[in-house]
């Protein structure tokens, strides 16, 4: 057993590796959650767990004040430069409805 210092993160990595020399976590991780007899529940808990290390997890924000009058909050989770619009009017053109739905992004 390798005494508490703060090199033993380090001792183990290296006993890791020369065990294992490819060995990263959460690459095992991910070929776990695509083997082919992972159930749908284990492969779900994989990706969970991988999510944490590659996306920020977003989480709901209070906000507090003295509304004195009426404002519009947007929240997008893209860019509107990266909305692409699909419904057009006639000639090519983007109907009114989504036209003014645009201009109020």
């Amino acid at each position: 057993m390798l005494p508490v210092t703060s090199t033993r993160s380090s001792a183990l990595v290296a006993m890791l590796h020369a065990e294992f020399p490819n060995y990263h976590p959460l690459l095992s991780i991910a070929r776990i959650a695509h083997h082919q007899d992972a159930d749908l529940k284990l492969q779900f808990e994989c990706h969970k767990t991988i999510a944490k290390y590659l996306e920020p997890e977003l989480k709901s924000v209070e906000v507090k004040g003295d509304m004195r009058e009426e404002k519009v909050v947007r929240v997008s989770l893209f860019d509107v430069e990266d909305v692409e619009v699909r419904v057009q009017g006639e000639a090519g053109m983007p109907s009114r409805e989504t036209a003014v739905a645009l201009a109020n992004w």
